[in-house]
């Protein structure tokens, strides 16, 4: 279906995964707790020691034009309205800033991702790393175990399901009794913006 070089789909060496050290849960349905049952489903669960979230809706794209969206790390700021800076700092690395609710202090994080294809499903994944040109920041919490994946599975030429997962730990002084909530926020605005990216690209 799909040239992996036309994709700009680059493959590290260590398969592997992860940077961090933290497992991705598998594209398996099971054991989720259901936050959202609605066009964007949504759910988390514990998953090797750490809250794991999970949204997945079917957009009506092609995986060709989801690609060049998710692709471009360094420019989720643009896209995804919680990422108030979104930079790659070297190859496959990206320092990203995340805007928190009210009083909350704004989180940050350092990834590096890969990027594969297999049976014409292509997944992203990354996991956070230190850098040196990227100091702690007395005003952000830094995730350490900052973790996820896109995976795209295209059902024909103009229909996407398109899942996201990541890491729901937020650390810092976020209440336990919020986290559901903020998950399940995070998991429908996540992909209200992706569609509203590629409906742009449409115009």
């Amino acid at each position: 279906m799909m040239m992996i070089n036309r994709l700009n789909i680059h493959i590290l060496v260590l398969f592997g995964f992860l940077y961090s050290g933290i497992a991705i849960p598998d594209s398996d349905s099971k054991d989720w707790t259901v936050l959202n049952d609605g066009k964007t489903w949504v759910g988390h669960k514990d998953y090797k020691g750490f809250p794991w979230c999970r949204s997945i809706s079917d957009l009506p794209f092609s995986i060709d034009e989801i690609v060049p969206i998710v692709d471009n790390f360094d420019n989720y700021s643009n896209i995804f309205l919680r990422i108030n800076d979104s930079r790659k700092i070297e190859e496959n690395i990206v320092y990203l800033k995340i805007d928190m609710p009210l009083f909350y202090s704004d989180r940050d994080y350092i990834v590096q991702y890969k990027s594969f294809e297999e049976n014409d499903i292509v997944t992203y994944q990354w996991g956070s790393i230190q850098h040196p040109d990227i100091p702690v920041f007395n005003d952000f919490v830094r995730l350490p175990n900052a973790a996820g994946e896109w995976r795209l599975t295209p059902i024909n030429d103009s229909l996407t399901t398109v899942s996201y997962s990541w890491n729901g730990q937020l650390l810092g002084s976020f209440p336990s009794f919020g986290l559901t909530q903020a998950w399940s926020t995070q998991g429908l605005e996540i992909m209200s913006w992706l569609k509203e990216a590629l409906e742009k690209s449409d115009d």
